[in-house]
C-alpha cells in the first residue's frame, strides 16, 4: 500500500485499484475491492462444498441478507441438483 500527498492531505491507495483512502482508513483495500475479495472467496467455498446459504453466512461471519441478495441479483444461484444448498 502507498502513501502519497495529496492537494488535501495525506492519503493511502487501495491495494487493488488504486482509489484514494483517507490516511486512518484501517483497511488496505477500499469497500468495493473488499466486497469483490469476499464473493470470490463466498464462491469459491460454495463450489467446493455442498452448503446452504445458511452455512455460508455462517462460515464468512455474514449477515444472511447479503448471501440472499446475491441470490436474488443471480450472482448465486439453486441448481435442482442440490435443492437446499446454493451453488454457482
Amino acid at each position: 500500500m502507498d502513501k502519497k500527498s495529496g492537494l488535501f492531505d495525506n492519503y493511502k491507495e487501495c491495494t487493488f485499484c488504486r482509489r484514494p483512502l483517507p490516511d486512518d482508513y484501517p483497511e488496505d483495500c477500499c469497500p468495493h475491492c473488499l466486497e469483490a475479495q469476499l464473493f470470490s472467496h463466498v464462491k469459491e467455498f460454495i463450489r467446493n462444498s455442498d452448503v446452504n446459504e445458511y452455512q455460508v453466512a455462517e462460515h464468512f461471519g455474514i449477515p444472511i441478507r447479503q448471501v440472499k441478495n446475491w441470490i436474488k441479483e443471480g450472482r448465486i444461484e439453486y441448481t435442482d441438483k442440490i435443492a437446499t444448498g446454493v451453488i454457482s
